[in-house]
């Protein structure tokens, strides 16, 4: 938010022994937008690392080979019938259905926190999440509320936290600045470190 300007003056003195005058001039903006840029890109990232926790902690050992053989810890396989259905319980229906309801509890955090991720590269960018300010306040308040909070633990609290602060920033961008404004959420935009150019 706020401009900060820094003015060094220096004296050096030349071969014919004047003494010169050289200003350095050491600009540092720490904007609102480039700390909200980094924490909406921290919070994708976590949401990924929620999404990756939960998808892993459902891939238990299904198959016990008690009535069938075993292809690896969690498929079947059926010594009666070559089309006999064995899968449908735990692979299909549990881990890679396609039910939508199924689908999005076992992978929603992972590919909501890359398509938050994605809005950080000009290239894969989703403009309907980040097109103007509030749209992204009402993005990271979804993912707070259905991606992060009831998924893996401690980690989704904080990560949901995290989202929820994002949010709030970006409703403060919304309010302040205009609603039609559109947020720059490119990595490189500022250069190495978004919210300081040097």
């Amino acid at each position: 938010m706020g401009y900060t300007k820094t003015t060094t003056t220096t004296t050096r003195t030349t071969a014919g022994g004047r003494g010169g005058q050289a200003a350095i001039e050491i600009s540092c903006e720490c904007n609102f937008g480039g700390v909200t840029r980094v924490l909406s890109l921290v919070a994708g990232v976590a949401t990924i690392v929620c999404g990756i926790v939960h998808v892993t902690s459902q891939f238990r050992k299904a198959c016990r080979g008690d009535f069938t053989d075993c292809v690896g810890p969690w498929l079947y396989w059926s010594s009666d019938t070559f089309t006999e259905d064995v899968n449908a319980g735990y692979w299909r229906d549990t881990l890679f259905s396609l039910k939508p309801d199924s689908f999005c509890e076992q992978w929603g955090p992972l590919f909501l926190g890359l398509a938050t991720v994605f809005t950080h590269t000009a290239a894969l960018r989703i403009d309907a999440i980040c097109l103007n300010w509030a749209r992204v306040c009402m993005w990271f308040l979804f993912l707070a509320l259905f991606a992060n909070f009831g998924y893996a633990g401690n980690l989704g609290i904080l990560t949901g936290f995290l989202s929820s602060l994002v949010a709030l920033l970006a409703f403060i961008h919304a309010v302040a600045k205009n609603l039609d404004k559109r947020p720059v959420m490119d990595v490189q935009a500022g250069g190495c470190f978004p919210c300081c150019n040097v």
